[in-house]
C-alpha cells in the first residue's frame, strides 16, 4: 500500500509500504533514506544512514525508535515524520525576486543582424573673433555591427568633410565572441585596454581575453551574499530587513536556516531578522556588513589579458606599430571578505607587475595595492596605495586615502617616469544629520619631489533645504598650489519649480563668477523633449547657452545656440548655433527598418500582414512611448542592454476589433550587440460563426469540437469549440481557407466550412450538414 509521508503536517512525498498477511506494516529503508536524509542535517544523515545499512525494510516499531521518529496515523492512512530542529539540515532562503528566477524563456535573438547609426552635427557661426562666419565643423559619427554566428564585428569611424585632412577616418574596428556560460569574451582587432590602478591605458591593437560578469553576466549575483543562520522551533513568519527595508516576508516551517542573495548597498548595511510565532515580531539575528561592489564570492574570478602592438590613431585611422605589448590583471574571491589579486603590463621599454586586494570588515572596508616596475635607463621603481571606507547604511561616510610613488616609477608608456609627488594624502567625512541639513569636509595634501611645490587643498561643505521646492549649498576652501594660493566660496540656490523643472543660481569667488540656469523637460521616450538656459558672468567674460533637444519616433535632434563676450562685456567674442541628428538604419533576420540610435541591441516589432490599417505601439504610457510602427516602418526597441533582461509590451491602434495579437509582452536578454524581429499576429486572427446541423436537419446541441484548417500545417494545434442550444458555435482563431470539424459524438461527427475574407475579422458561414458521421 502507498501511504504519504508528512513533516510538520506537509507532504514530502509517498512510501510503498508493504503489510504482512498478519496485519503488520514494513517500509523500505532506501526510500526512507531519499525523503528523510534529505531534510536532515550531514552528521545527522550519516547516523541514519548507518542505522538502516544491511536492512531492505524496517518495521513500525523501529521506525518509531529512530532520531527523527516515524509514526503511522491509522486514521489518516499516512506516515508522519518528525525532526528535531537541532538534527534539521540548514536550508537557504534566497532574497532574490522568486517571481524573477522562474519568469518564462525569452526570445530567441535573429540569426543574422547589422546596424549603422550616423551621429551628425553641423555649425552655423554667426560672429566669430578666429573662425569664418557660416556653416563649418560638419562631422558625422559612425557606429556599426554586424552579428552572425554569434560573432560580432564592430567598428567606429568619423566622417569630417571640408576639413583639413581626410574627409574619412577609422577610429576602431574588432572582432568579438562572447561565451556567456564561461563567462569569456574574445575580442581580436583594436583593443580597449581596462587598466588597475597603478596600470596605464595605451591604444594597441591585438588579441585579448576577458572575464567580467559584469559585462556578461549583469543579472547574476557575484559579490559576497552575505549568508547567516537562525534557527526557528516553531513555524513562524520571518521578515527580513536590509538597512531599514523589508527586502523579504515568508512562512518558515522549523529548521534551520541561511539567508542569502542580500540585496546590499555599497558601503555599510544593516542586517535584521524578526520572527513572529503569533505573539509579535522578536529579533533573532542582527549584524552589520561593509561590502564593495568589486568584491567576488568565495571562489570566483575575473581577469583580463591583452597582447598585440602598440598603436596610434592617424588622419585616416589607426596607424600600427611593430612595438609589442601586453597587459592583464587576475583577481579572485579568496573568501566572503576577501578579494584579491594581481597585474601586469610589459613592452620593450618597461615592465610592471604588483599585487592588490579588497577586505571586508565590521569596521569597514580596507583596499590595498603595490607595484614594482622595471624601465630601461632608469632601473628599478615603485609604487603602493591604501584606501579605506566606511559607510553608514546611508547616514554618512568616511573615505581615507594615501598613495605613494617613488621617482623611477615607470608603467606601460611612461618613460621618461614622470612622478612629480613624492605621496599624496587625503579624507573625507560626509554625514546626513536629517532629511533636510547634511555636512560634510575633506582634504588633500601632495608632497612635492625635490623642488617641485607642495599642493594642500582644505574644504567644508553644507547643505540644507529651506522648503520642499528650495535648497541650498555651501562650499568653503582653502587651496594653497602655484596656481591659487587662498580662500574661496562656492554657493548654490536652487528651486524646483516642479517635478520638471529646475532653476539655479550659483557664485564661484574665486574665479569672480556667477551663473543663472533654468531647465526643464517634458515626456518619455518618443515625444520627450528638454530645453536649458545658461547665463554666467565673470572677471574673464561672459556667455550666454541655449540647449534644446528632441526625440522622434526614428531620430534624436539637438539643437545649441552659444554666445560669448569679452571681459569687459562690450562686444561678442563669438556667437555660433550648432545643430546635431542622430539616426540607425537596422536590420534582423530579413527585415530593414529605421531607427533611433542604437546602443547596444534592438529588436524590431512589426504588424503581421493581416493587421491591414493600423499600427503597433510599443509601452504606451501617457506622456509618450517607446516605440511604434507606422508609414516609416516596423517599431524598433533601439535600447536593449547586453545580456540584461527586459520586457516590452504591445498594444495594437486602429487594427480590427477582435485582432489577436497573441502573447502582446516580449522579453529580451539580449547578447552582445544582438537583435531580434517580432512579428505580432497572424493570419489565424478571425472569427467564424454558423449552425451545425444532424443529418436529419436538427441541430447538433451541446457538442465539443475542433477545427482543423485543411492543408494547414500539420504541427498547429487545432481551435475548439461548442456549439449552443440551438447548434449555433463560434470558432476563434481560423483564416480563410477551409477548414474540417470534428464533433466528439459517437461516432465523431464531420464537417466541411469555407471562411471568407472580413474586413472586420467576424465572418457568417450559415448552416453546415454533416460530410460524415450521424
Amino acid at each position: 500500500m502507498t501511504l504519504p509521508m508528512t513533516d510538520n503536517g506537509r507532504l514530502i512525498g509517498e512510501v510503498d509500504a508493504h503489510s504482512s498477511p498478519s496485519g503488520e506494516l514494513s517500509l523500505p529503508s532506501a526510500r526512507l533514506i531519499e525523503l528523510v536524509g534529505s531534510r536532515l542535517s550531514e552528521e545527522a544523515r550519516e547516523r541514519l544512514q548507518a542505522q538502516l545499512a544491511g536492512r531492505v525494510s524496517i518495521d513500525l516499531a523501529t521506525a518509531a525508535a529512530l532520531e527523527t521518529p516515524i509514526a503511522y496515523d491509522s486514521e489518516r492512512l499516512e506516515l508522519k515524520l518528525t525532526i528535531p530542529v537541532a538534527l534539521r539540515g540548514q536550508r537557504g532562503v534566497s532574497l532574490v525576486d522568486n517571481d524573477f528566477q522562474h519568469r518564462g524563456p525569452a526570445e530567441t535573438p535573429a540569426g543574422f543582424s547589422a546596424f549603422l547609426t550616423a551621429n551628425g552635427s553641423i555649425d552655423y557661426v554667426h560672429q566669430s573673433q578666429s573662425d569664418e562666419t557660416g556653416f563649418g565643423n560638419a562631422s558625422i559619427v559612425l557606429t556599426g555591427a554586424v552579428r552572425a554566428g554569434g560573432i560580432v564585428a564592430e567598428t567606429l569611424a568619423l566622417w569630417r568633410p571640408d576639413q583639413a585632412g581626410p574627409d574619412f577616418q577609422r577610429q576602431a574596428s574588432r572582432l568579438v565572441y562572447d561565451d556567456v556560460s564561461s563567462p569569456l569574451r574574445i575580442i581580436a582587432g583594436d583593443l580597449l585596454v581596462v587598466p588597475t590602478l597603478f596600470q596605464n591605458a595605451p591604444d594597441a591593437a591585438g588579441i585579448a581575453i576577458v572575464r567580467s560578469y559584469q559585462l556578461l553576466q549583469p543579472m547574476r549575483i557575484v559579490r559576497p551574499s552575505g549568508g547567516q543562520s537562525f534557527q526557528l522551533n516553531t513555524a513562524s513568519s520571518v521578515d527580513i530587513l536590509v538597512n531599514g527595508r523589508s527586502a523579504r516576508r515568508i512562512r518558515l516551517e522549523p529548521g534551520n536556516y541561511n539567508v542569502r542573495d542580500f540585496p546590499f548597498a555599497q558601503g555599510g548595511n544593516n542586517i535584521r531578522v524578526l520572527v513572529d510565532q503569533g505573539a509579535g515580531p522578536r529579533e533573532v539575528l542582527r549584524y552589520s556588513v561593509f561590502y564593495d561592489t568589486q568584491q567576488l564570492q568565495r571562489g570566483l574570478d575575473e581577469f583580463a589579458f591583452y597582447a598585440g602592438v602598440r598603436s596610434e590613431l592617424g588622419p585616416s585611422g589607426p596607424e600600427y606599430s611593430d612595438d609589442w605589448l601586453v597587459s592583464g590583471f587576475y583577481r579572485r574571491g579568496f573568501s566572503d571578505s576577501l578579494t584579491a589579486g594581481g597585474h601586469f603590463q610589459a613592452d620593450a621599454d618597461s615592465q610592471m607587475g604588483g599585487l592588490n586586494g579588497l577586505l571586508s570588515t565590521q569596521l569597514g572596508l580596507f583596499a590595498g595595492d603595490f607595484a614594482l616596475s622595471n624601465a630601461d635607463g632608469f632601473g628599478m621603481g615603485w609604487a603602493g596605495s591604501l584606501t579605506f571606507e566606511r559607510t553608514f547604511s546611508g547616514a554618512g561616510t568616511i573615505d581615507l586615502r594615501f598613495e605613494t610613488r617613488s621617482r623611477d616609477f615607470a608603467p606601460l608608456g611612461s618613460v621618461p617616469p614622470a612622478n612629480p609627488f613624492a605621496w599624496e594624502a587625503s579624507g573625507a567625512i560626509s554625514h546626513t544629520f536629517s532629511e533636510r541639513f547634511y555636512a560634510g569636509a575633506d582634504v588633500s595634501y601632495s608632497k612635492g619631489r625635490g623642488i617641485l611645490p607642495d599642493r594642500s587643498y582644505y574644504r567644508a561643505n553644507a547643505g540644507f533645504q529651506i522648503s520642499r521646492r528650495l535648497e541650498f549649498e555651501l562650499n568653503g576652501t582653502y587651496e594653497d598650489s602655484p596656481e591659487y594660493s587662498g580662500f574661496s566660496v562656492f554657493a548654490t540656490l536652487t528651486f524646483r519649480a516642479s517635478e520638471r523643472s529646475t532653476a539655479r543660481a550659483e557664485y564661484d569667488s574665486r574665479y569672480q563668477r556667477g551663473r543663472l540656469a533654468y531647465s526643464m523637460f517634458h515626456g518619455q521616450d518618443v515625444g520627450q523633449w528638454d530645453l536649458s538656459v545658461d547665463a554666467n558672468h565673470g572677471a574673464s567674460g561672459g556667455d550666454f547657452n541655449v540647449v534644446g533637444n528632441y526625440t522622434s519616433e526614428r531620430a534624436l535632434f539637438g539643437l545649441t545656440h552659444f554666445t560669448t563676450w569679452d571681459e569687459g562685456f562690450s562686444q561678442i567674442a563669438d556667437q555660433r548655433t550648432s545643430a546635431r541628428a542622430a539616426a540607425s538604419i537596422v536590420f534582423a533576420d530579413g527585415r530593414l527598418a529605421l531607427a533611433r540610435p542604437i546602443l547596444n541591441g534592438f529588436a524590431i516589432i512589426e504588424p503581421h500582414g493581416s493587421a491591414r490599417g493600423g499600427r503597433l505601439v510599443v509601452n504606451p504610457i501617457g506622456n509618450g512611448h517607446l516605440a511604434a510602427s507606422g508609414w516609416l516602418g516596423p517599431a524598433v526597441v533601439p535600447d536593449l542592454s547586453a545580456y540584461s533582461e527586459r520586457e516590452v509590451f504591445v498594444e495594437p491602434e486602429g487594427m480590427p476589433a477582435g485582432y489577436d495579437i497573441g502573447a502582446g509582452a516580449y522579453r529580451f536578454e539580449a547578447p552582445y550587440r544582438g537583435a531580434y524581429r517580432i512579428v505580432v499576429g497572424s493570419d489565424y486572427w478571425m472569427t467564424a460563426s454558423g449552425r451545425l446541423l444532424r443529418a436529419d436537419g436538427s441541430p447538433l446541441t451541446y457538442a465539443a469540437g475542433e477545427a482543423y484548417e485543411v492543408g494547414g500545417p500539420e504541427d498547429r494545434a487545432p481551435a475548439t469549440f461548442f456549439t449552443s442550444s440551438d447548434g449555433h458555435y463560434d470558432i476563434s482563431g481560423v483564416k480563410p481557407g477551409r477548414w474540417r470539424l470534428t464533433m466528439t459524438t459517437d461516432p465523431p461527427t464531420l464537417y466541411e466550412i469555407n471562411v471568407g475574407e472580413a474586413a472586420d475579422g467576424l465572418v457568417s458561414v450559415g448552416d453546415a450538414s454533416p460530410v460524415e458521421g450521424p
